[in-house]
């Protein structure tokens, strides 16, 4: 992937990651959509719970409560933001929040889903590609650049979930701390 921007994410020191695993997202834009790139590097003695894909993806609460990579999306001068849930299964969820985790409503635009894939890179590695749809960001694109937080629920067989972030601000994983949202986010 060409990418425009690359992060690695890092996990929450409540809950360490298995040996050898690591996280990063890349990102670039095209016409219509953003797209995120999201690697996950499994360790030697680490078994991903990667679910299978859906024949027929949808929208979908609670994919946080299994592997799901996230985006968190909002402008820099204002308490409101977009939540992006993505599964390998296929499954996607946009949620639209007045404030940090309150007024909460589903996020909907005009124009196509998300498409999210699974797909088995070389042996250890997984990657979960998704394409945003423009549309889906433009009521905080219209404003210039963005603040973003690229998140990550892992969950591992016989470990346990993993919290993961470009930076974790609270001694609890809280995907939702706003000063968590440390990546800019140019929009073309």
């Amino acid at each position: 992937m060409n990418a425009t921007f690359r992060h690695a994410l890092v996990a929450h020191p409540s809950r360490p990651a298995p040996a050898g695993c690591a996280l990063s997202v890349a990102g670039r834009w095209s016409s219509e959509s953003l797209v995120l790139e999201y690697e996950i590097l499994c360790g030697p003695d680490a078994w991903l719970d990667d679910p299978a894909p859906n024949v027929a993806p949808m929208r979908r609460d609670e994919l946080w409560r299994h592997t799901c990579c996230e985006a968190f999306v909002a402008y820099a001068d204002d308490p409101g933001y977009l939540e992006f849930n993505f599964s390998p299964t296929g499954d996607w969820a946009a949620y639209d929040f007045a404030a940090e985790r309150t007024g909460r409503v589903d996020h909907a635009w005009r124009g196509p889903d998300p498409v999210v894939r699974s797909m088995a890179g070389d042996a250890p590695i997984r990657r979960l590609l998704v394409t945003l749809p423009r549309a889906a960001l433009e009521r905080v694109a219209e404003r210039g650049p963005l603040r973003a937080a690229y998140t990550a629920v892992l969950a591992w067989r016989g470990v346990g979930s993993t919290f993961w972030a470009l930076h974790h601000p609270r001694p609890a994983p809280d995907f939702h701390a706003r000063d968590g949202f440390v990546a800019t986010l140019e929009v073309p």
